[in-house]
């Protein structure tokens, strides 16, 4: 005997396999990292998205990036490590900072494109708590 496969129970099982797949691949995509130090970058006093901020310690005569953020609408961004594997909890220290744009339409200074040049600079206290950075990109 044969078993009769009917429309109803051809779509049973197109939902069923729908179900499962959802189930399989749900969380496969990249997660967002939280728990970085947390900081506020603005330009011209005014919070711009999409600034990439990048963290540098100078060794010898080179540069190590130590991580970056990205802001959001509100200009906050919290920091991550190289490649960005995980959060990044700032520890103290003096950084070269440089910053890009990501997608905002905003002009920067050339000389905040590389840790070599730039002239932003970070003094990380063990009791800090939050970057707050103040930018002026107006070509001096």
């Amino acid at each position: 005997m044969y078993s009769t496969v009917t429309i109803s129970n051809i779509s049973k099982i197109a939902v069923c396999l729908v179900l499962m797949m959802a189930t399989v691949f749900h969380g496969c995509g990249p997660q967002p990292i939280s728990g970085g130090t947390e900081g506020v970058l603005r330009l011209d006093g005014q919070t711009v998205s999409d600034i990439q901020i990048s963290l540098y310690q100078k060794e010898g005569s080179s540069f190590r990036l130590c991580g970056f953020g990205t802001t959001r609408d509100d200009g906050w961004f919290a920091l991550v490590q190289p490649k960005a594997v995980g959060p990044l909890s700032l520890p103290p220290g003096e950084y070269h900072c440089t910053i890009e744009s990501a997608g905002a339409p905003v002009r920067i200074r050339k000389e905040f494109l590389k840790p070599e040049t730039s002239t932003i600079m970070l003094n990380w206290k063990p009791t800090d708590r939050v970057i707050d950075l103040d930018i002026n990109t107006q070509t001096k």
